[in-house]
């Protein structure tokens, strides 16, 4: 795990003593990604720059350093991640006689770039299992390389600033080229705040792009990009599992999975330092810890965090799990403070917005883990291969119940809900809870109901999907000019075989939600303080397979991920993990209103909003008057803040 940074610049912009400068300071800017080593390499005579910032996981010896030139000379390559398969390629490198790679050490960068020059690049991807970002120069062919594993755990940027190319693994690596101007993308800002985070390929400027997961791009000295070369993706996965269903017993296919995420487990357990694990006591984390347990042979090192609200603290589960598991458990509760005085910290570690309150306990858990593990696997993805959200039990049931209506008064419905007092949602749930105080209500159930009852109007798939994941339904009030599309990036390439909502719905969270929400919180969180997360559900083998699980096996009678369930509850009793579903959530509706207010108020403040120049004051006054009411707007709201305060750190970076 790593970061990555450079340039390509055959036009010459920068000269060639500016070359060891630059390159220092776009990776001092990425430095909490490797606080191991730093190092740098160039080539004055074609204009390339390299900068690597190392965080030792395997070798961590001399032989491991990057960035690496292979035996020929030909390639100079960075990856930061890992290739979880790199002894099997290896050996099969060495069953080929050929002399042209001789290893050195035992690092998997050796071995990525052994096989680089066997194979080809191309080849050579589709051989690896890992996470992954990579940039490669070619000597013979004066072009350079980027790519970007399967399912997009590893970030990566690039784009052509000021007639120069470049690229790093954060847009801080950018930030750090002198005369960094970006124009803010109109598109993104829609995406973000209807959903909290910026889709890909799209980044927070027009100049900068992500590298779409599961492809590879060649920039040759014209710096004229070729499009995006695909190795693998989701839709294929997705087509062909439906095409191809599983033909056995959901008894073998529970046998098959667990083969398979044993393995995966296991690889994603090589490491030549400390190695632990997230456990939040759900259903996934807390069968990745029971794999690994199984392949340990000592405790395995779980860490937990908690909330001193009650009604938020889920570390009770964790610490069950733990001790029936037998892991050396490590918690640690937090109070209200402490959360508050990290959230001035969120656009540092975030340099481009992202709304997601759970944000802030990743980080802790991940800075917990750090004091005593480099390595932490994680329990992410389950959810969005298997159908674990709540969004996909009511999207069936909403499916089902719309079909009865007719869509005149479908939509004479919806639009009743303006006119319904602030507060209603939250007022009547406050008197259900008085009548039925032994009932059981989730955390934003208010805001729930209200999408709930938004969602009788939707009468088709996308719609359905935007509503349940959006946060600002009118964003051409918020931004002006047009609403921005639907979807973007590989969510817009449906397979004609998902005809399910289900499908659908699991297919859109795979290409846009999963990558660049959660991986992108769990993998900034964690490389803020030079933690790796590993994630054991997203080997592709298992996406490949949960594509091919009919839909009875992942919602069963409304019971979310239940094969994964089945195969958890012969590790773990079924009573210590039968609950509703809570993750990560944080009680900002009660801290906007009170603890929080004054930092809420300066940044919603109304002259603040207009000195942005980016956001109509109006519809975001109105909002915060109305959650200061009764209402409960927390998601709205807390992406306005974010951007604000985004916009506080970074302003200086965006051309005006």
């Amino acid at each position: 795990m790593c970061g990555i940074a450079g340039f390509f610049d055959p036009k010459r912009h920068f000269s060639r003593d500016s070359y060891g400068p630059l390159l220092k300071g776009m990776g001092d800017a990425i430095a909490h990604r490797g606080p191991d080593d730093a190092s740098a390499w160039s080539d004055a005579e074609t204009g390339v720059g390299f900068s690597f910032r190392r965080l030792a996981i395997l070798d961590l010896s001399e032989t491991g350093r990057q960035p690496m030139r292979s035996v020929s000379g030909r390639y100079t390559l960075m990856l930061n991640g890992e290739i979880y398969n790199y002894r099997e390629l290896k050996k099969e490198l060495e069953a080929t006689g050929s002399s042209t790679h001789p290893f050195r050490g035992t690092s998997d960068t050796e071995v990525l770039l052994a096989g680089i020059e066997v194979w080809g690049l191309a080849t050579t991807l589709e051989k690896t299992n890992g996470m992954f970002a990579i940039a490669l120069w070619d000597q013979e062919r004066r072009e350079l390389c980027l790519a970007r594993d399967r399912m997009g755990e590893k970030p990566l940027y690039y784009g052509i600033v000021n007639g120069t190319f470049l690229f790093g693994s954060e847009l801080k690596a950018l930030f750090a080229v002198p005369g960094f101007k970006g124009t803010l993308d109109k598109e993104a800002l829609h995406q973000f705040f209807r959903t909290g985070y910026i889709p890909g390929p799209l980044s927070i400027f027009e100049e900068v792009r992500k590298l779409t997961p599961g492809t590879w791009l060649r920039v040759r000295e014209d710096l004229v990009t070729a499009l995006e070369t695909e190795f693998w993706s989701v839709a294929d996965a997705a087509r062909a599992g439906l095409e191809n269903p599983f033909s056995g017993t959901i008894g073998e296919g529970e046998q098959r999975l667990e083969s398979l995420l044993s393995d995966s487990v296991a690889k994603r357990m090589i490491s030549d330092v400390p190695l632990g694990a997230f456990l939040s006591g759900g259903v996934d984390s807390s069968l990745v810890v029971a794999l690994m347990q199984k392949h340990a042979s000592a405790p395995v090192k779980t860490y937990t965090i908690g909330f001193q609200e009650s009604d938020y603290d889920e570390s009770s589960y964790a610490a069950a799990v733990a001790k029936h598991l037998g892991t050396d458990h490590v918690e640690h509760k937090l109070s209200a403070q402490e959360t508050f005085d990290l959230i001035p910290q969120l656009a540092t570690w975030y340099d481009e917005p992202l709304a997601d309150a759970s944000q802030l306990p990743t980080y802790l858990v991940s800075r917990l883990a750090r004091k005593s593990v480099t390595v932490a696997l994680s329990g992410d993805g389950g959810d969005e291969l298997f159908a674990g959200y709540p969004r996909y039990v009511w999207g069936e049931k909403i499916g089902e119940i719309s079909g009865l209506i007719p869509g005149p008064l479908r939509q004479l419905f919806g639009q009743g809900m303006d006119f319904l007092p602030p507060g209603i949602f939250e007022k009547g749930l406050a008197y259900a809870k008085e009548i039925f105080p032994m009932a059981t209500v989730g955390n934003n159930a208010a805001e729930k109901a209200r999408k709930l009852v938004e969602l009788i109007k939707d009468n088709d798939a996308a719609s359905v999907y935007r509503t349940l994941t959006s946060q600002w339904a009118d964003t051409a009030a918020l931004l002006g000019g047009e609403a921005g599309r639907p979807l973007v990036g590989r969510a817009a390439d449906l397979p004609a075989t998902a005809k399910t909502l289900l499908d659908k719905m699991m297919y859109w969270d795979q290409t846009t939600y999963l990558c660049d929400d959660v991986l992108a919180k769990v993998d900034r969180a964690s490389m803020a303080v030079g933690l790796e997360a590993r994630v054991p559900l997203l080997d592709h083998r298992v996406v490949e397979l949960a594509w091919s699980f009919p839909k009875e096996w992942k919602l069963e009678l409304g019971t979310t991920k239940a094969i994964l369930r089945r195969m958890l509850y012969r590790h773990v009793p079924k009573e210590l993990l039968e609950r509703p579903k809570q993750g990560f959530s944080l009680p900002i509706d009660h801290w906007l209103k009170k603890e929080l207010r004054p930092w809420a108020e300066e940044l919603l403040g109304e002259r603040r909003l207009l000195d942005s120049g980016v956001l109509d004051a109006e519809p975001v006054r109105a909002l915060w008057k109305s959650h200061l009411e009764g209402s409960n707007h927390q998601q709205a709201l807390w992406s306005v803040l974010i951007f604000q305060q985004w916009l506080e750190k970074y302003g200086a970076y965006v051309a005006r």
